[in-house]
């Protein structure tokens, strides 16, 4: 039991505010945390007195281990908003930060989602929280990438944009944010997707186009970084980006996937170097397409190793049923055939499943590991349809839920003392959107995203409810 003990002495030097262990491990829940080891809370009542849309969308941990959730909210009236909520470690709302724990926020037009989450000098008196997703109008039908950056005590800051509050029209139509990374000179890069038009094309999505772009401290586009503070990806087909990675050299990596005319959607790669032009080394022109076969092929999310790199996605992978896949690539952009089977490796998740995240849960040489983290669904009589955005409406059935997998960085194997044969399936925590990793006092794991209620029938409709759950990535020895 050295792992515990050596818990119990942190929380003594620490002081305050940490959570005491449970004898939680290799992907069990943390009894203590929520409702046994699951917080699910929808924080505002409609004007109707029904609770209102809620969904977490990202999670970002303090070094005390408190966390935010980012995600929206329709509030008490009518249209979403941005949500932003802090939980102490406990998983009850910090009453310290904004209004009993929780801040929504409003931009120029009425309908806004905060999909990521960003914090720099956490934990510090000058900690600034970043989120940045969209907002749009639901009557002329134009939205723009939102920004919005508070102080450590919820309020907004006034030295960024307009009153903490920046809205850029990347594209005539509508444009998104889906993920965000910090340089370390403070700037820092979103990548996301645009369009210009609301027609679908004969690839049966809407015009999509990659963007990539960089801003200051103060929430302006960088005009150093490509052209007027957005980098060009030169791709055929309709693309959407879902990760970025500042890479310890300075270049920026971007994942997600391009549908051409014809077909179905590939793994998208591009790397850019540090003032915005394409990265001539990294696959063709700075650009990498993955097909993995018949089927879609999306990338969720990017983890930069140094000198290698891990993709997480969701794969048809020739078959009826989407699966989580989980690939390794050389520096260079081509697959590392030392990793899994031909650089990829299939996670053992039970149903159809799609990619979340994943996240280093451990780094200990060539021991070191990761979990891969997706959602999982099982048939159902009355499935639940979620508009993701993107792709339009995805069928999530009433059996969903969180699921995750621990795999070797060496080699791709999984590890099969993690929760049940490898395979930790939280049924009934509902779609998950982000997690993160905690290497405080013993190592546990969070994962954000939101619940659906069982359908009532009839006419009835289902709230969307903010859902966390905490995992126990420890060992007994």
């Amino acid at each position: 039991m050295r792992l515990f003990a050596r818990t119990l002495t942190l929380m003594i030097v620490s002081g305050a505010w940490i959570l005491p262990r449970a004898m939680a491990f290799n992907g069990e829940l943390i009894p203590e945390f929520g409702n046994g080891g699951i917080v699910t809370s929808n924080l505002y009542v409609s004007s109707g007195n029904s609770p209102s849309q809620e969904k977490g969308r990202d999670i970002a941990l303090r070094p005390d281990e408190s966390f935010y959730v980012a995600g929206e909210s329709s509030g008490a009236c009518c249209f979403n908003k941005f949500l932003l909520a802090r939980y102490t470690p406990n998983g009850s709302l910090d009453p310290s930060f904004g209004d009993g724990g929780k801040v929504l926020t409003s931009f120029s037009v009425p309908i806004s989602s905060a999909r990521v989450i960003a914090l720099s000098a956490a934990g510090t008196s000058s900690e600034k929280i970043v989120l940045a997703g969209s907002s749009g109008h639901s009557v002329i039908y134009q939205g723009g990438v939102s920004l919005a950056r508070y102080n450590a005590d919820g309020s907004l800051d006034a030295g960024f944009g307009a009153s903490g509050k920046v809205i850029t029209f990347f594209g005539q139509a509508f444009s998104d944010a889906t993920s965000i990374a910090f340089q370390s000179d403070g700037k820092f890069v979103i990548a996301g997707y645009a369009t210009d038009s609301w027609s679908v094309g004969a690839n049966g999505i809407l015009p999509y186009y990659a963007i990539v772009a960089r801003y200051t401290t103060s929430g302006a586009l960088d005009p150093s970084f490509g052209t007027n503070g957005r980098a060009i990806l030169a791709v055929t087909g309709a693309s959407v980006l879902h990760s970025v990675v500042v890479q310890s050299d300075g270049k920026i990596l971007v994942g997600g996937s391009v549908r051409p005319a014809s077909g179905s959607d590939n793994f998208l790669m591009a790397r850019f170097d540090s003032s915005g032009v394409p990265d001539s080394t990294f696959g063709t022109n700075g650009v990498v397409v993955s097909d993995m076969g018949p089927g879609h092929d999306r990338i969720a999310r990017i983890l930069d190793l140094g000198t290698r790199f891990l993709v997480v996605g969701t794969s048809n992978a020739g078959t009826n049923s989407s699966q989580v896949v989980l690939l390794r690539y050389m520096p260079t952009g081509s697959l590392d055939s030392a990793f899994g089977t031909g650089g990829r490796v299939l996670m053992p998740f039970s149903g159809p499943a799609t990619a979340a995240t994943v996240q280093v849960s451990e780094f200990l040489g060539r021991s070191s590991q990761v979990v891969v983290v997706g959602t999982v669904s099982t048939p159902s009589s009355s499935p639940t349809y979620v508009d993701d955005g993107i792709y339009g409406n995805t069928v999530i059935n009433d059996g969903y839920g969180f699921a995750m997998s621990r795999v070797a960085i060496y080699n791709g194997a999984i590890d099969l003392t993690f929760g049940k044969a490898g395979v930790t399936q939280l049924i009934g925590t509902g779609v998950a959107s982000r997690a993160v990793t905690n290497f405080n006092g013993g190592r546990t794991f969070y994962i954000t995203g939101y619940s659906i209620p069982p359908y009532a029938g009839g006419n009835s409709t289902r709230s969307f409810d903010l859902s966390t759950a905490r995992v126990g990535l420890s060992e007994c020895n």
